[in-house]
């Protein structure tokens, strides 16, 4: 079948990518079925895309734009060299709360979902307009730090953009993480649906 072609070619240009890089980021694409199951196919990995692509456009922004906290890429390849496994993540929220929901968003998107207690390192990046306290950003890091390792190593920066009127944002980059499997869905009435849905049959 061709699912199961296209897994295995997956597992092998995977383990290939493994040799070639610091850190390795998986996006699961069957997580669009969680996420948005009544869009299209074709709209639903527009989605997907457009998630990638938001990520790497916010690594881009805090190395090049200078913060309040300044994150550079001295700082970024410190993170990526921790090696294995990574994860992006972005946040953002304009609630009394919203150091710690746009922190809690950015590490527990379902599109990006992977184990990230035995994760360690980060880098955390914080935007606000100028009425973020510091206690804020307290809040950030512990609620990033407090779901990875104990020895994690934490490198966080401050940008300040007066457009965003009361809401905050938070990049997240884990690294150091546990090869995942991405190529088994636990749970036969899940698995079935999936495979219906996209006409593929998984491989064992």
């Amino acid at each position: 079948m061709e699912g199961k072609h296209r897994a295995e070619n997956a597992r092998i240009a995977l383990e290939e990518l493994e040799q070639c890089v610091d850190t390795l980021i998986i996006i699961q694409n069957e997580k669009l079925l969680e996420i948005v199951p009544n869009l299209t196919l074709a709209e639903a990995f527009k989605f997907a895309d457009g998630i990638l692509a938001n990520a790497v456009k916010g690594i881009v922004d805090v190395v090049m734009n200078p913060g309040l906290v300044n994150v550079d890429f001295a700082d970024l390849r410190a993170i990526i060299r921790e090696g294995k496994f990574g994860v992006i993540g972005l946040g953002e929220s304009s609630s009394e709360k919203r150091a710690v929901e746009a922190a809690e968003k950015a590490i527990s998107h379902p599109l990006l979902n992977i184990e990230i207690s035995n994760g360690k390192a980060a880098l955390i990046d914080i935007m606000s307009d100028p009425s973020i306290t510091v206690r804020e950003s307290q809040k950030v890091i512990e609620t990033v730090a407090s779901r990875l390792s104990e020895d994690a190593k934490i490198i966080w920066g401050v940008q300040i953009d007066k457009s965003l009127n009361g809401k905050l944002k938070t990049l997240v980059v884990i690294t150091g993480l546990e090869k995942p499997d991405y190529f088994k869905i636990k749970g036969f009435k899940k698995r079935k649906e999936i495979e219906k849905y996209l006409g593929v049959e998984f491989a064992e």
